[in-house]
């Protein structure tokens, strides 16, 4: 039925898809304009007679990440499209059940802390890129690697770090959605949820079981998911495209 609870939730995991392509789209823009001012800046080393320390190459390549919108791109998200992460969760309530609700301070703080870790967690892979580059720029100026080496070095770790962010957004995206739901389930005295989600050749072994069961939010948050984490937060593990549907208050 159009209006049943699990399609107003697939209604709403498609918005936020959409928000996850939008950071992927800008992701491969960033990552272009990235690989272009790197080349350029291991280009200009190659003929530097001054020999970079460590430290001095990780600045010059912090700066690049700057200029070209990498740490931003991770910022924009986590502001601005967090917030409609959390406006969707809202909205799933106020056309399934009629009501509206507001987080309370708790679930906020709950929330900002999610948002805080996966800002050390996208910055992380800033650092990498900036160690493993560094180290390149380090190779070249002593002769252990030629200006050819550390291009295609540069065109590896934008396909790896391509590869992280898309995983990173994807998970930080559904552990959000998903805590965000839960909590305001909460609020309105929600206990049961469903896991909800497609069934085929991707899916988890571990969601392949649990597909349409039904727990109270309790038991799902101490159901652990092949990598040790909660399925209420983190469904499956990265990736995952399930959610917990509520299915009304206990009777």
């Amino acid at each position: 039925m159009a209006n049943s609870p699990e399609a107003i939730m697939l209604s709403n995991l498609d918005a936020v898809e959409k928000i996850e392509d939008e950071f992927i789209r800008d992701l491969e823009k960033t990552l272009r304009k990235l690989q272009l001012r790197l080349t350029k800046y291991i280009k200009d080393k190659a003929t530097d007679t001054q020999i970079a320390d460590t430290a001095l190459a990780a600045s010059d390549l912090q700066g690049i990440l700057e200029d070209t919108g990498f740490y931003r791109l991770g910022t924009d998200y986590l502001s601005d499209s967090y917030q409609r992460i959390l406006d969707t969760a809202l909205d799933y309530y106020a056309r399934t059940y009629d009501v509206d609700l507001r987080y309370t301070d708790i679930s906020r703080s709950h929330l900002e802390a999610l948002r805080e870790l996966d800002f050390r967690k996208f910055n992380s892979i800033a650092s990498d890129v900036v160690d493993e580059l560094a180290r390149g720029v380090i190779d070249l100026q002593f002769g252990a690697a030629e200006f050819n080496d550390i291009v295609g070095r540069i065109a590896s770790v934008s396909d790896d770090t391509a590869r992280y962010a898309e995983t990173w957004v994807r998970t930080a995206t559904s552990a959000a959605h998903r805590t965000a739901t839960e909590a305001l389930g909460r609020e309105l005295g929600i206990e049961r949820y469903r896991y909800y989600g497609p069934e085929d050749g991707a899916t988890r072994e571990f969601c392949r079981d649990h597909i349409d069961e039904i727990k109270t939010l309790d038991e799902w948050q101490n159901t652990m998911n092949d990598d040790g984490q909660s399925a209420a937060i983190y469904g499956g593990g990265y990736n995952c495209r399930h959610r917990l549907v509520p299915v009304g208050p206990m009777k």
